[in-house]
């Protein structure tokens, strides 16, 4: 909400801060760094690998999404948008309603986001499943499609979209190449 509201009140002026952090904390501690360091009128541009990065002019260049093939899957990926943009959760679900009546009795949600409950054989079983070859390709597509969704409703343009492996998919589907019938998805 804050980086939303920021944003929006950006026209016009060239200077950008952009901070990555892990909690509410970490946020207040890193936006005082940042204060600290901008105090100082000679600040043109701040690069910290600690997820503090200040620009005084607008960065040039093109934005390339690139999209990963399987290998890059784990429990719980996109857990934390799943809870906050509802348009990524539609993807996981109708993921799942696409495979209901399918012959596996494990839904693609429940593998990419294992309920901690599980006794120990079906946490492996999950786990494992999530490893395989089908069920890798699946959580990261599902996935893919998920952050492109995402960004879509963001407006954010890249200039270039790319997949490796599995990802070549996504990135067809992302720049519109290939389509994705969500109706006759929705009701297999």
């Amino acid at each position: 909400d804050l980086a939303f509201t920021l944003n929006t009140r950006l026209e016009g002026k060239p200077s950008r801060l952009a901070v990555v952090a892990t909690s509410v904390e970490d946020l207040a501690q890193k936006f005082s760094h940042a204060l600290g360091r901008l105090s100082d009128p000679q600040a043109r541009q701040i690069k910290d690998n600690g997820g503090i990065y200040f620009f005084d002019q607008p960065l040039k260049g093109k934005l390339a999404f690139l999209f990963p093939g399987e290998g890059a899957q784990y429990a719980n990926m996109l857990l934390d948008l799943c809870l906050h943009f509802p348009e990524v959760r539609r993807c996981f679900d109708l993921a799942d309603r696409a495979l209901r009546h399918s012959s596996r009795d494990v839904l693609p949600s429940d593998v990419i986001f294992p309920r901690s409950i599980l006794w120990q054989a079906e946490r492996e079983r999950v786990e494992q499943i999530l490893w395989s070859q089908d069920g890798a390709v699946e959580a990261v597509m599902i996935c893919n499609w998920a952050m492109s969704t995402l960004l879509q409703r963001l407006e954010i343009q890249p200039d270039v979209i790319a997949g490796h492996s599995t990802g070549d998919y996504s990135a067809m589907l992302a720049s519109n190449i290939i389509a994705l019938d969500e109706q006759q998805a929705g009701e297999v």
